[in-house]
């Protein structure tokens, strides 16, 4: 039986294999999971590092944001097994005492697989005028695969700053497991019930 759809997950329910057309053209054939996720991964640019038309005249200027490898360099592909953190600079030009910045990490599907704020961890003169960076680790937690990051900015009463698709990132991975928000790598204990002392 063949079906045919754009909706991307009734595919990954229903079907085992599928097949990528482009204007008539065969792109890739294979499990399905694999097939969509090519196929989303075509639709988005990856860019590790990125700066931002500053706006002068409001009061909060996104400057960049950039994705960095452990070691710290900028980088678009990142490996799965190993924390990263995303950087943003940023300039605060009148007092905003409720000053919060927020990023969310979708994956291609539009799922929303983080979503974090500093609120809690931001130091007290957050709000003060300056040029600020900010830096966020993210632990290994997310499958390989390719994600999109959103930029929010804002106080308790207005959004300041809204760059939705701000950065995009690949993590590189054995395993891609597209159906699967995080993979914790939880600890395992397992013994033996029937051995003999």
């Amino acid at each position: 039986m063949i079906f045919v759809s754009h909706d991307l997950d009734v595919l990954a329910r229903i079907c085992s294999r599928a097949a990528w057309l482009d204007q008539g053209r065969l792109v890739q054939v294979g499990p399905t999971s694999g097939v969509v996720d090519a196929y989303l991964t075509a639709a988005v640019q990856r860019i590790g590092a990125r700066t931002f038309d500053s706006h002068p005249g409001r009061p909060v200027g996104l400057i960049a944001v950039a994705a960095m490898t452990s070691d710290g360099r900028p980088a678009t592909t990142l490996e799965q097994d190993r924390p990263f953190s995303v950087e943003f600079a940023f300039d605060v030009r009148e007092p905003i005492p409720t000053l919060n910045l927020a990023v969310s990490v979708h994956n291609l599907r539009g799922i929303k697989v983080l979503d974090e704020s500093w609120f809690d961890s931001a130091p007290p003169e957050r709000g003060a005028p300056g040029s600020y960076v900010a830096r966020m680790t993210l632990p290994a937690v997310l499958p390989a695969g390719s994600y999109s990051l959103s930029v929010w900015i804002g106080s308790a009463y207005e959004t300041l700053v809204w760059e939705p698709d701000a950065l995009g990132i690949r993590l590189e991975g054995a395993v891609e497991a597209s159906d699967r928000v995080v993979h914790l790598r939880l600890p395992w204990e397992v013994r033996r019930t029937d051995a003999r002392s």
